[in-house]
């Protein structure tokens, strides 16, 4: 219970606080607000085709694809925490135009289906 208020509790203080700000950075946040299992979907897909990608770039060869839980998962393979944070931030970027696209979509169509992408 300690745990959850200290966490809840002043994300909750934040939120109230910054609800009615209105700048370029809540503008552009609420584009992946509005859309978030898309975002989620599309994200999922594009780390995992740049993971293969990197994979077989990096030179490693499909006798090291692990089988479970995840697959091109080499014990040598990974990256650092910098680089890593690069591409996070790289692939939210890429994502933010289809986001908005699609947020567009779904405000000028009324089709029962995009109440829940």
């Amino acid at each position: 219970m300690q745990y959850i208020s200290m966490t809840l509790g002043p994300a909750i203080i934040f939120l109230a606080f910054t609800e009615n700000l209105s700048n370029w950075f809540t503008r552009m946040t609420s584009v992946y607000g509005a859309v978030p299992f898309f975002y989620y979907v599309i994200h999922f897909y594009l780390l995992h085709t740049l993971l293969v990608v990197i994979f077989f770039a990096s030179g490693h060869n499909t006798k090291e694809i692990v089988q479970v839980p995840f697959l091109f998962r080499p014990a040598a393979f990974g990256f650092s925490l910098p680089i890593v944070y690069l591409i996070w931030f790289g692939v939210v970027a890429a994502l933010y135009l289809p986001c908005r696209w699609f947020k567009k979509y779904k405000e000028t169509h009324r089709q029962w289906w995009l109440r829940y992408v």
